[in-house]
């Protein structure tokens, strides 16, 4: 209860007392509701709760905080590429060493690891970030509010619910051989689906909707859909 007490003092008195009452009554909260509270909590401090709020929640807070930053709109066509003044907003809230780091590869258009990316976007709040609908820089594919996306729902190991893997905006057009083994996995994490053979099965998928799931297809995976389906196109342009 600490962890929920210690979420909660970064809450407008609103939603402390929404949460409180939660707690109390043993009730679930409306997603539009949980999330306005939600979003308010910093992603590294929401990054640690990997409690449940109560018995009746299949995830814990911080996954349930992924999903939140994951559901909101990002997608853009043709995004600009960020101004220095766009780039500046994050950059005023992360420590000298990821400033220095993403400074140096937007200057050298050269993109860092997902690892240390991820770890400098994680120091970011939710409203800063998610409104940032450009790329940093031309040999991105995704804006940065899209990468903060995928960073926050791999950071909080958000495992994707089988509505969205296996629903019509996911991987339903996903040959009947490749869901099954999917499937599988995903009750039995002792044999998982190798990226390589989630490679073959993503290749009949649309990418748009590849890169919408910023959530693990099961558990053991090594990023989200989105992050191993960027890997499966960076592998195939090197052959």
């Amino acid at each position: 209860m600490d962890q929920i007490e210690n979420v909660m003092v970064q809450m407008d008195p609103t939603c402390k007392a929404t949460l409180e009452d939660a707690l109390v009554k043993g009730t679930t909260l409306a997603n539009s509701t949980r999330c306005g509270c939600f979003m308010q909590i910093n992603p590294i401090l929401a990054k640690s709760v990997k409690c449940k709020t109560n018995e009746l929640q299949q995830f814990t807070l911080a996954e349930q905080y992924a999903q939140c930053v994951a559901a909101v709109p990002t997608s853009v066509a043709d995004p600009p590429i960020c101004s220095q003044a766009d780039v500046q907003k994050p950059f005023d809230v992360m420590d000298a060493k990821c400033v220095s780091m993403l400074a140096d590869a937007i200057a050298t258009n050269t993109p860092t690891t997902q690892d240390k990316r991820c770890a400098c976007y994680e120091q970011v709040d939710d409203e800063i970030a998610l409104d940032l609908n450009c790329m940093t820089m031309p040999a991105k594919k995704m804006t940065l509010a899209q990468e903060y996306q995928t960073c926050i729902g791999e950071g909080m190991s958000t495992l994707c619910t089988a509505a969205e893997l296996f629903g019509p905006d996911g991987l339903g057009t996903m040959s009947t051989e490749c869901k099954q083994s999917f499937r599988t996995a995903r009750t039995n994490p002792d044999a998982p689906v190798e990226d390589g053979a989630k490679c073959s099965c993503y290749e009949s998928i649309p990418a748009e909707k590849l890169l919408s799931l910023r959530c693990k297809s099961m558990k053991g995976s090594s990023g989200t859909v989105a992050h191993v389906y960027q890997g499966c196109v960076a592998s195939s342009s090197e052959i």
